[in-house]
């Protein structure tokens, strides 16, 4: 089963509520549409020095299950820069770089290591845009059997790819 640790540091308990609500109600989405025991997710706090490092582990076994995660990782970037003000994507000095399969970082983190592969990228663009009052969302692109792309469906239709537009494939030999 493959799983992945979608990421967030809590600093303050009101980021540990916003989380835990997401929690709860990611379990309830998972009971209705899919029993608890064939997709099983989880939830677990690390000390990290001054903050926590929240992770909400998700299964990732078919396209249902990632767009699901995906999704979830939208709402807490979401819910982040609505409370949070920090510089648009294409300004802040992020860039692409292969952040980890299994890690999933949300915005603070993102902002943080600034570097994020195109899940985290994607992920914050569509919350942004949300925020601006587009409907955008996720666009996911199979490349092979066992690997997945990540872009931008704007709500005018046309897709867009942070993960180029920030150096994916500049280095490419």
């Amino acid at each position: 089963m493959l799983r992945a640790s979608i990421q967030t540091p809590i600093q303050r308990a009101a980021s540990l509520d916003i989380i835990l609500e997401a929690v709860r109600s990611l379990g309830q989405t998972y009971l209705k549409s899919l029993g608890e025991a064939e997709s099983p997710f989880g939830f677990q706090l690390t000390p990290k020095g001054n903050y926590f490092l929240s992770e909400i582990i998700v299964p990732l076994n078919n396209r249902k299950e990632i767009l699901r995660a995906l999704d979830l990782l939208v709402g807490l970037d979401r819910i982040f820069l609505q409370a949070n003000r920090v510089p648009p994507l294409y300004q802040s000095g992020i860039e692409y770089g292969k952040a980890g399969k299994l890690a999933w970082y949300t915005t603070p983190l993102l902002y943080k290591k600034k570097k994020g592969d195109c899940k985290d990228l994607a992920a914050h663009r569509v919350a942004e845009l949300q925020l601006m009052g587009e409907p955008a969302k996720i666009h996911l692109v199979q490349v092979n059997p066992r690997l997945w792309h990540v872009q931008v469906a704007r709500g005018d239709g046309r897709i867009e790819d942070p993960s180029k537009k920030l150096g994916m494939g500049r280095h490419a030999a």
